[in-house]
């Protein structure tokens, strides 16, 4: 099998980092009011957005793919999580999600609360916030990924269908 190492698309990164550096300060403009509740809802969304804006600075100047796919499996380098290689025989079954305006490619593992427990504690919440919602803690999407959606999802799928051949 090919192994594809998927790029993060840098023009994606961009306006997503601008969109969130523009929350991020009318989240200290929020906090800036008088009103305690200004406070609370700007000091959170501070912190949310300042993270996340600090997580697209990072993939921006990253040289690494965010996804590679190989015959070992699949290493995300996307989102919150940290680079976590998945192997094929830890996968059960691929699906497709659609969340709003947004689809999403989840992988499911045998053990999710072991790459749960590979995240620091704010990202474990976030993990598992997936799990809740995707029953799994891996999502794949294509939001800063220089790939489109129907074709990253015929990537994993032909690379699955590979993979559980030799399982």
């Amino acid at each position: 099998m090919k192994t594809y190492n998927i790029p993060f698309s840098k023009t994606k990164l961009f306006f997503l980092g601008l969109l969130t550096a523009i929350l991020t300060l009318a989240s200290i403009g929020l906090f800036l009011e008088e009103y305690y509740f200004g406070k609370v809802f700007g000091l959170l969304g501070f912190l949310l957005f300042g993270y996340g804006l600090y997580l697209i600075i990072v993939r921006y100047f990253t040289k690494s793919p965010g996804l590679i796919i190989s015959t070992e499996g699949i290493t995300n380098n996307m989102y919150y999580q940290k680079l976590t290689m998945i192997p094929w025989s830890d996968i059960t079954h691929i699906t497709t999600e659609e969340s709003g305006f947004q689809r999403i490619i989840t992988i499911h593992v045998k053990n999710p609360h072991i790459y749960i427990a590979k995240n620091n504690p704010f990202n474990q919440l976030l993990s598992r916030i997936n799990c809740a919602f995707a029953q799994t803690p891996i999502i794949l999407t294509t939001t800063t990924l220089k790939i489109d959606f129907d074709s990253l999802l015929q990537v994993v799928e032909q690379a699955f269908a590979e993979a559980k051949k030799q399982y």
